[in-house]
């Protein structure tokens, strides 16, 4: 099993638990929408955004149209995003409880167990 595939099952056992536990659903502002955490990269020149539903969106346009390129699932929200060394960073809350996620790309992402500086 490699180290992407050992995450994605950890993650859905981890969900999997909290949902049978009956925890409340996290409610941050108005559930659905955009935060205002989006950047534009110089190098691929598109655009990124966290929802507060826990997907990054990306745009190749501008901002004109979106498209989904992570889906972290709703009960999750994206605190910020943000561009440092050519690799997006997106800082995810679940259950009052948050992690790092790191991509080269915007469309795999990898844990950290470090946070980078978000100057």
């Amino acid at each position: 099993m490699n180290r992407r595939d050992f995450l994605k099952q950890v993650a859905v056992t981890s969900l999997a638990a909290v949902t049978a536990m009956g925890l409340p659903k996290l409610e941050v502002g108005a559930h659905k929408g955009t935060s205002p955490a989006s950047f534009q990269t110089d190098a691929s020149g598109k655009r990124f955004r966290g929802t507060k539903d826990g997907r990054i969106l990306e745009s190749p346009d501008g901002g004109r149209t979106w498209q989904t390129r992570m889906n972290f699932g709703e009960r999750c929200s994206i605190l910020d995003v943000y561009e440092r060394s050519g690799k997006i960073y997106a800082h995810v809350e679940i259950q009052n409880y948050s992690f790092v996620a790191e991509s080269r790309d915007g469309r795999i992402w990898y844990t950290l167990n470090w946070v980078p500086q978000n100057a």
